[in-house]
């Protein structure tokens, strides 16, 4: 079964799937946790440097 149909007159660029109301409280949650755990001398779970 092809779940993805061809057509010229469609985009569906990647970013449009993850702005749903859910995703973007769990990143801002995400966000907060990270600073929670900054801010208490520990590893934040996402360390980017």
């Amino acid at each position: 079964m092809d779940l993805v149909v061809p057509n010229a007159n469609s985009f569906l660029p990647p970013h449009v799937g993850s702005a749903t109301r859910e995703s973007g409280n769990a990143m801002g949650l995400h966000a907060i946790s990270n600073l929670d755990a900054c801010s208490s001398g520990q590893q934040p779970r996402d360390r980017v440097a």
